[in-house]
């Protein structure tokens, strides 16, 4: 039996959002589900290729009147459709986040997940894993 590797729940969202490249090429996307480490993407254009560590941003919005959250990442998985004419999903690995963008992110998480107590203790559990991949002055 395969042992689970994640740490942080993740919440089904299914929001619009915008992937942009290192390249810059811009791709609407959507937001099929979230952790507070990461984010799986839907509806990328068939035959968009986007290796493993490539780095990109995301930008998307809980709903129209909410603030935008905007982060950076890196792809850890593309899965294209068998057919190749069809979008393609990728797993995104959150590597920066701003402050308040975290906040925005923490509440959508707390709004979509039902769970109270869980999303206070994995947030504790990121801020420290944050604090600590920070180069010391």
């Amino acid at each position: 039996m395969q042992q689970e590797k994640r740490h942080f729940q993740r919440v089904g969202i299914h929001l619009s959002g915008q992937l942009v490249t290192a390249q810059g090429d811009a791709f609407e996307v959507e937001v099929v589900d979230v952790s507070l480490l990461g984010l799986r993407i839907a509806r990328l254009p068939a035959g968009v290729n986007l290796p493993a560590s490539d780095k990109v941003g995301l930008n998307f919005k809980a709903n129209e009147d909410s603030p935008p959250i905007s982060l950076s990442g890196e792809i850890i998985r593309l899965e294209h459709a068998p057919d190749n004419r069809e979008s393609s999903e990728a797993g995104l690995r959150i590597m920066h986040i701003s402050v308040d963008d975290l906040g925005l992110l923490r509440r959508l998480l707390l709004l979509n997940s039902g769970q109270d107590d869980v999303d206070a203790t994995e947030l504790e559990t990121l801020v420290d894993k944050i604090t600590a991949s920070m180069p010391s002055d």
